[in-house]
């Protein structure tokens, strides 16, 4: 009878230790920020943002942030300078803090006035550019970057992030393209992640089939604008997500995209909407 009652309390003790070690969900949510990207990551208490939409829809990230009463953000990360993932940071540092500030340190051209303000305002104190290797901690996720190719072409040389939290991994693409996908692919064997976060707004020259399948996600996501001056997301790069049982979605038809990981698998979640104004075509 004792040796009963120890081991049903050995059990308890053991369940209960396993929820303390992981006792913060992850909450994912694709912002939808029209034509760019800003992705915002909630581990617990600690909230990261990766890319922060253009410099008309940046104000849609603050007024979303605000809405969640995040004051502060742990870090701030931008992929690479182009300006429908980096300029919304205008907006966001006068009213945000941002405790850690990281991109990949790529050369700014100093003959245009907005990179010029962007390494006045952002590469400043609490500052640090990314390479490949590098890894940050969210409370319990961590943040690994699979790649930056030290080139010229700023795509291609997009911090390329998987997010891990316990068993469920993230693949965030920035804007890199097929040739950074078979970089990766020679580079790191496992690949697989349940959610793949399309590179360049799933635009042709990205998302190869070899790639597809060697990440294998359950869902997909491609953040645009409706009607978007580039034509993306292309049809091809969408077919071929969607042939391969994958569940795509796009910010231009299903708004912000949320997606919740317990640390052993990750599915979507409602998000609360807000009301942001401003146009919905290029910014």
């Amino acid at each position: 009878m004792d040796r009963k009652i120890l081991v049903l309390a050995l059990s308890t003790l053991l369940i209960l230790i396993s929820c303390t070690l992981r006792a913060d969900t992850l909450d994912i949510t694709f912002l939808d920020v029209a034509e760019g990207e800003a992705i915002i990551v909630k581990s617990g208490k600690h909230t990261a943002l990766i890319d922060t939409g253009n410099i008309v829809s940046g104000h849609r990230v603050v007024q979303y942030l605000q809405s969640r009463d995040i004051a502060q953000l742990d870090m701030l990360l931008i992929t690479h300078p182009h300006l429908d993932h980096l300029s919304g940071v205008f907006q966001i540092l006068p009213h945000i803090t941002v405790k850690q500030r990281y991109d990949n340190g790529q050369t700014l051209p100093q003959n245009q006035d907005i990179y010029r303000w962007y390494q006045d305002s952002f590469r400043t104190s609490n500052y640090r550019a990314m390479n490949r290797g590098d890894v940050l901690a969210l409370g319990e996720t961590k943040l690994t970057v699979l790649s930056s190719l030290q080139t010229g072409n700023m795509n291609r040389r997009s911090l390329v992030l998987l997010v891990e939290h316990g068993e469920v991994r993230v693949l965030l693409m920035g804007d890199a393209d097929v040739s950074v996908e078979a970089t990766i692919m020679e580079q790191i064997p496992n690949l697989n992640a349940k959610l793949l976060k399309l590179g360049h707004h799933g635009s042709e020259n990205s998302t190869s089939q070899p790639f597809l399948d060697r990440v294998d996600p359950d869902y997909a996501v491609i953040s645009t604008n409706a009607d978007n001056i580039r034509g993306y997301p292309s049809p091809l790069i969408m077919d071929r997500v969607r042939q391969q049982g994958i569940d795509l979605l796009l910010t231009y038809e299903d708004g912000d995209i949320c997606f919740r990981s317990d640390g052993e698998d990750l599915s979507p979640c409602s998000v609360i909407p807000v009301a942001l104004g401003g146009p919905r075509t290029g910014g």
